[in-house]
């Protein structure tokens, strides 16, 4: 019966035989913990452009129990309101874009050129 191939059977004993290891060999690799995988090539969300900020808001009570009635993604929808809201004030003030920057809102914002809702 032929001995069973074990990991490392053809590797050398000079150090000087091993493959030189480029960052492509390091970006592509698997990252594990045990048998457990870590992080694995390619999987996973992209990185965003623009991603989301994690703050703290108070809301009265009965409007949060309102927006959470909505159903999963009721955050992303008042994510979108707002960002509608700002848009729209943007427009009335006469900003030229129809997508305010962050630093064009904050001027705004202090200019109190918003309206209220």
């Amino acid at each position: 019966m032929p001995a069973s191939k074990l990991p490392g059977d053809n590797v050398s004993d000079d150090p000087d035989d091993a493959p030189e290891l480029l960052p492509a060999f390091f970006e592509d690799a698997e990252l594990r913990h045990g048998e457990r995988v870590i992080r694995s090539r390619g999987r996973g969300r992209p990185k965003l452009v623009h991603p989301k900020r994690f703050v703290t808001l108070r809301l009265d009570a009965d409007l949060v129990d309102q927006l959470r009635e909505t159903g999963p993604g009721w955050q992303s929808r008042v994510n979108q309101v707002l960002r509608s809201w700002m848009d729209d004030a943007a427009k009335q003030a006469g900003s030229a874009a129809s997508h305010v920057e962050p630093g064009e809102q904050a001027a705004l914002l202090r200019s109190n050129a918003y309206p209220a809702i």
